[in-house]
């Protein structure tokens, strides 16, 4: 089984909660602006952290190498 990685697991969880406080629109107030600021990306920068996780254990080499 491969070993999980914590912080990867925990901005998902804070992209997920995101992404649930923005199902409440504009009844969540100043939130609602921060909250669609950030989400998306969250996710993509996310889905390019695992596929380096597969190819390259370490994510700075990654970037350094590209």
């Amino acid at each position: 089984m491969k070993e999980r990685v914590k912080w990867i697991d925990t901005a998902r969880f804070l992209g997920i909660f995101a992404i649930y406080l923005g199902h409440f629109r504009q009844s969540i107030g100043n939130a609602y602006t921060f909250v669609f600021s950030y989400h998306v990306a969250l996710f993509f920068l996310l889905a390019g952290c695992t596929s380096v996780y597969d190819n390259e254990k370490n994510l700075k080499n990654y970037i350094v190498k590209k």
